[in-house]
């Protein structure tokens, strides 16, 4: 007589999941503050050469000079909001030589740790809890994602307003059958405003965006039965974040991030 075997248990439960995920935070954060901490020495050995052309240019902008690396020809060479930001911490800090890069290197060290908490946050509406904290893992295992932090360029800041530009979206696509509403449309532009004066090469993101957001509406009017109707908002739940993030020009550590789940 066959009798049903009771259900193993599995390993990986909830609880543990939580405490993988705290513990590789926590192992991250500390890494992170042992550089910040590293004596200035040391900073040559990770911080790139565009680096301290951006801490150059933040100390002239800060001191009434304008973007310019030697004080006297103007440059268009960085990216804008980076290097303000840098500018802005320069006002409030000491003029010496370890100030602003020990300022830096904690700024993306926010941006890397708030970027975490987005993806946690943006795949929580789409895929649930457990890929949610997967995926926040990953980011935090992530040796190129710490090395974003480490060579002192705007690679974090970019990956935070990536991320929170895709906490806005999913709660879009999460919902397929309500309006997208003005305040989700506003933060979307403001977002994506943002990664564009961070990095130029997010005018893609708007397009892909935009394009992702209106599809779905003009496609509907194609549909007449409810079930069709009913099939087309399954995809844009389940298929349209995944289309939108492969198209998407992807830098080292999306291709990484993005290709984990």
């Amino acid at each position: 007589m066959h009798r049903d075997l009771p259900e193993k248990e599995s390993f990986w439960t909830p609880r543990l999941e939580r405490i993988v995920l705290v513990a590789t935070a926590g192992v991250a954060t500390v890494w992170l503050l042992t550089l910040c901490l590293l004596p200035p020495e040391r900073w040559v050995e990770f911080l790139s050469d565009d680096a301290y052309y951006y801490l150059k240019v933040a100390r002239h902008i800060s001191l009434g000079h304008g973007p310019t690396f030697d004080g006297v020809t103007v440059t268009t060479g960085f990216h804008p909001l980076f290097a303000f930001i840098l500018a802005g911490f320069q006002r409030l800090l000491p003029l010496n030589t370890t100030a602003l890069p020990r300022a830096l290197l904690l700024f993306n060290s926010v941006c890397f740790l708030l970027t975490g908490g987005f993806i946690r946050s943006a795949l929580k509406q789409l895929w649930g809890l457990r890929t949610a904290n997967w995926g926040a893992i990953f980011w935090y295992a992530n040796p190129n994602a710490l090395l974003l932090v480490s060579t002192g360029m705007e690679g974090s800041l970019y990956a935070c307003l990536l991320a929170a530009f895709f906490v806005i979206f999913s709660r879009i696509y999460s919902s397929p059958g309500t309006s997208i509403g003005f305040w989700n449309l506003l933060a979307l532009a403001a977002l994506n405003g943002l990664a564009m004066v961070t990095r130029t090469d997010a005018l893609v993101l708007a397009v892909l965006s935009a394009g992702a957001i209106c599809a779905p509406t003009i496609l509907r009017r194609w549909f007449d039965s409810d079930e069709e109707r009913s099939q087309l908002k399954s995809v844009r739940n389940r298929c349209g974040p995944t289309i939108f993030l492969v198209c998407n020009r992807c830098e080292p550590w999306e291709k990484q991030y993005f290709t984990c789940f």
